[in-house]
């Protein structure tokens, strides 16, 4: 049975009641909001940003095609963000938050459109005021503060694993959790619909709405405690517990016993961990050995608390940036992880995703998924080296900044859209899936780094009537690939997320890789930052 159920549609739909380890889950329960216009981040009323006629359809463009291709149903492709708060938030004020913001961001309530198994369009013309079929919510007053917190990531967990109907549904989820000490919002999209950013401007607007129209919110728990300002620290410290309950029960670091990766300041990074070049008669695999169920299903979430790392120069005088950093490690996590498992591989592609264009600050975001990507690749030889590896993953990085429309897929998709130009639209789908089977093997990245870096949190409420004690970036995406480490700033910590499929880690596995990717962070900023050691 899925961890979450849903009443049927309809005013006289009976809200479903289900267990979910002790607490209690109440699907989404119509009810009819009031119409209105949207409330902007500064607390002010804005008229909606676009709004289709209604019946009004856009075509899917070759982007969108070929993401609805290379979905699939039980490994959907999502983003998503999750929002601890202070405050206990009424679900009605949330639904009426939400189906404002749903008419001025037509794409949060589209369904595809067209024949069938060839999507060919966006159909705006549902109705915003059902709302309710959109909200999930779980009470966890009678659980422990542990199982509580377990409870909110297993429902955050299998919003991401469900399929989703995007004919029938609009693309969004919304996860409003009750616990003691403030509640929890969570907003899960598909990829085809919203990137990273417009998850984040949407749940933005939807908190920002309820905290406009309810000026006087109940605090519950008291206010969390700030944390203490933040000395010079490195991820080979030990973690100190948070001050968020949500935060309180991830994994905070491992303790840093000695290992036959440990080595010693100065020695080669990666000595003793790695083989350079891969033997003869093994083959090279660039993509994680998976460790879990051959037949598992759906996502699982393994969330992390680091220090924010310290500036770290490189010979020549550039910088890594934390994004670097986290993009470093992964490259050398996927080596060791893949050396452990006996099959050392030569080549590590790393997708990182990239705005295609710098918006302009004074215009209005319109949603939707407009993000490009760019692969960071390494070679054994590089990762053997920390000096090499950080000015490889910085002189990439910095080129994808510098031409963002130049990104990894042009190629590709300039020849898809010109093989399709000869394709009937009712075959499109169907040929394009195809296509996505077979390059998926060779054309996946080993994972993905994601990172929306530090968010304002006022824009949320602008008043402080809703305070936001806590982010966590999200996003899933099927095998081969199967990861995606994820990265929000929270104050003087990062928040890691490692989204996985469950097929590619069980429950030991994540936690083994999580190990071995701190290692790889603390051996990277051990190397380039001696004194730190």
């Amino acid at each position: 049975m899925s961890l979450l159920s849903r009443g049927a549609p309809g005013p006289s739909a009976r809200p479903a009641t289900m267990a979910m380890g002790g607490g209690n889950f109440r699907g989404p329960q119509p009810q009819r909001g009031e119409t209105g216009t949207a409330a902007r981040p500064d607390g002010g009323d804005a008229p909606a940003a676009w709004r289709p006629e209604v019946g009004r359809r856009r075509a899917l463009t070759l982007d969108e095609e070929m993401i609805v291709a290379s979905d699939r149903k039980r490994s959907p492709l999502t983003v998503g963000l999750i929002v601890e708060t202070d405050a206990a938030i009424q679900p009605a004020g949330l639904r009426h938050s939400l189906e404002r913001a749903l008419r001025d961001y037509p794409i949060a309530r589209a369904r595809l459109a067209g024949g069938v198994g060839a999507p060919s369009a966006w159909d705006f013309s549902a109705d915003p005021d059902q709302a309710s079929d959109l909200i999930y919510e779980i009470h966890t007053a009678s659980l422990g503060e542990a199982e509580a917190e377990r409870a909110i990531w297993r429902a955050v967990e299998s919003l991401c694993s469900r399929p989703f109907d995007l004919r029938a549904q609009p693309p969004i989820r919304l996860l409003l959790a009750h616990r003691p000490t403030g509640d929890v919002v969570g907003l899960v999209a598909h990829h085809v619909a919203l990137d990273g950013m417009s998850v984040l401007t949407l749940l933005q607007e939807i908190i920002a709405g309820y905290a406009a129209a309810h000026p006087v919110c109940e605090v519950v728990g008291g206010r969390a405690p700030q944390r203490p300002a933040a000395g010079p620290q490195r991820p080979a410290a030990p973690r100190q517990g948070p001050a968020n309950p949500l935060q309180r029960h991830c994994q905070h670091g491992l303790s840093r016993r000695p290992s036959a990766r440990t080595r010693g300041a100065g020695a080669p990074l990666g000595a003793g961990a790695a083989t350079i070049g891969a033997p003869i008669g093994r083959r090279v695999v660039p993509h994680l050995v998976p460790c879990g169920p051959s037949h598992a299903q759906g996502y699982g979430v393994h969330p992390v608390d680091l220090p924010v790392p310290p500036p770290m120069p490189l010979a020549d005088g550039r910088r890594m940036t934390v994004n670097d950093l986290l993009i470093a490690a992964a490259h050398l996590a996927v080596g060791r992880w893949n050396a452990e498992h006996g099959r050392p591989g030569g080549r590590v592609l790393v997708r990182m995703p990239i705005a295609a264009r710098s918006p302009d600050p004074g215009e209005a975001r319109d949603l939707g998924n407009r993000s490009g990507q760019v692969m960071i690749s390494s070679s054994a030889a590089q990762r053997a080296v920390p000096g090499l590896l950080a000015a490889a993953v910085v002189e990439q990085t910095l080129a994808a900044k510098r031409n963002p429309t130049g990104w990894a897929g042009n190629g590709l998709t300039a020849a898809v859209r010109t093989m399709m130009a000869a394709v009937p639209r009712s075959l499109r789908t169907t040929v394009l899936r195809c296509i996505a089977s077979m390059t998926r093997p060779f054309l996946a990245p080993s994972v993905a780094v994601s990172n929306i870096s530090r968010v304002d949190r006022r824009r949320f409420a602008p008043g402080g009537t809703v305070r936001i004690t806590g982010l966590s970036f999200i996003g899933t995406t099927g095998m081969p690939q199967g990861l995606l480490i994820c990265a929000a700033g929270n104050g003087d910590h990062l928040r890691l997320t490692f989204c996985h499929h469950r097929r590619l880690f069980d429950a030991a596995g994540i936690a083994r890789f999580v190990e071995i990717y701190e290692e790889s962070m603390d051996s990277l900023i051990t190397a380039l930052l001696p004194e730190s050691s």
